[in-house]
């Protein structure tokens, strides 16, 4: 979508994924810069995997196959302009890998990955409040997945959940 704007993503999950692949991008930057490139690919393989793809895109499964006209192509388009930006960041590693990719996804695409803009994002994209909300559910979610584990527990069981001793501040997220 040559439309889309990250600056005026309206649901949450939405803005937390452009805010950590600003952090991303400021961490490839960095690493580029101070030819480290050991932790280029660290830090581009922490975002891709485990914040893009493993949290991301589960994330946003249920808006993809939403009622709302606008939860779908919002999530539409954070998706496929987060995923663009990726490409862009891995570039300099992969770039045999993220070219073909890149011509792959087709549309406009006449001019290759290379002579693409690099990601100029600042840090106004971040919102610090999502961050904390969305952290404390990816955390929650890990910890109940940890103790399943521990527990022996099938994850085909569904169990209740009491949480006890909530902070005030983690109450807030209960209330929506």
């Amino acid at each position: 979508d040559k439309k889309y704007d990250p600056y005026s993503v309206k649901l949450n999950f939405n803005k937390w994924i452009v805010g950590k692949l600003f952090q991303a991008e400021q961490g490839v930057t960095k690493s580029i810069e101070s030819y480290k490139f050991n932790d280029l690919a660290s830090v581009i393989f922490q975002f891709t995997k485990n914040t893009y793809c493993d949290w991301y895109i589960e994330f946003a499964k249920p808006y993809l196959q939403s009622k709302s006209e606008f939860e779908r192509i919002e999530t539409r388009a954070t998706c496929s302009w987060v995923l663009d930006q990726v490409l862009k960041l891995m570039h300099p590693i992969t770039p045999f890998i993220t070219e073909e990719l890149w011509q792959a996804q087709g549309g406009e695409r006449m001019s290759p990955v290379i002579q693409s803009r690099w990601p100029e994002l600042n840090n106004s994209l971040v919102d610090h409040e999502v961050n904390l909300e969305l952290d404390w559910v990816i955390s929650l979610i890990t910890r109940i997945r940890g103790l399943r584990a521990e527990l022996n527990v099938s994850f085909s069981n569904v169990l209740p959940l009491i949480l006890r001793e909530i902070a005030d501040k983690e109450k807030i997220y209960f209330e929506n």
